[in-house]
């Protein structure tokens, strides 16, 4: 009775932190930020919906949140992307807790580090 429980419980966790992730990627989209980007091996900013590719130094990237995904055992950040011809979207990257008992205490490296340091 008591591992139906647990594992109903896990299950209603991780659907709550999913939920938290998409409202807040949902948040952003209303606010203008539509498109979604991805960082390149070439170390290029790409956009998902038309296939465009910015350079390091025709885009700007903030930081907004980071929440941790369940679901993938990571934290998901969540960053802005802003282009010098005005397209303005979302990247996300994720990086793996320090601790997992420990989550808010320390991250790893994510990807959009090691795309920033290289310049």
């Amino acid at each position: 009775m008591v591992l139906i429980f647990d594992l109903i419980m896990k299950s209603k966790l991780k659907n709550i932190a999913r939920k938290e992730l998409s409202v807040r990627i949902e948040h952003l989209h209303n606010m203008g930020y539509s498109n979604d980007y991805v960082l390149t091996t070439d170390r290029k900013v790409s956009c998902l919906q038309d296939r465009s590719s910015y350079c390091y130094d025709q885009v700007t990237m903030q930081l907004i949140d980071h929440v941790y995904d369940d679901a993938v055992q990571q934290f998901c950040h969540i960053h802005t992307v802003s282009t010098n011809d005005g397209q303005k979207g979302i990247i996300l990257s994720y990086s793996e807790a320090a601790k997992p008992r420990q989550r808010y205490c320390g991250v790893k490296r994510t990807a959009i580090d090691a795309f920033w340091e290289a310049y």
